[in-house]
């Protein structure tokens, strides 16, 4: 979806590489509803703002 135009602006990816060796993409999931877990507070921030700007633009 990356440059389709159709992603949203942040998002996050899970994926793992079964026995088979082939990439599997385990789940999507937007912005809002990721954890920071290993991110800094700083970056974590700005990802939530650029989504958070971006919903609020198509709300209007």
């Amino acid at each position: 979806m990356h440059g389709s135009g159709s992603a949203p602006k942040a998002y996050g990816i899970d994926y793992g590489a079964p026995a088979d060796n082939e990439t599997a993409l385990l789940e999507a999931n937007d912005c809002y509803a990721l954890g920071a877990y290993d991110i800094a507070a700083d970056r974590y921030t700005e990802l939530v703002m650029q989504r958070w700007n971006a919903l609020l633009s198509h709300a209007r």
